[in-house]
């Protein structure tokens, strides 16, 4: 009985940790969003702003322009 306790237990720990996981990756890519514009605003106003880590794997020649 003690063992099964724990199980589920251990099951809504692991559904919280993975819930937060979720929610911290849905923060993550929304912050990434909102620097990628920002970068695109600054360059407009003719700042020399590097490009991101993200932004070199962008630029691989995969674009059908």
């Amino acid at each position: 009985v003690k063992q099964l306790g724990l199980v589920d237990e251990l099951k809504e720990r692991l559904a919280g940790l993975e819930k937060e996981q979720e929610d911290l990756l849905v923060y993550l890519a929304d912050q990434e969003q909102q620097a990628k514009e920002s970068r695109a605003k600054l360059r407009g106003y003719g700042e020399a702003i590097p490009p991101s880590d993200d932004e070199d794997g962008e630029d691989d020649g995969d674009d059908e322009e």
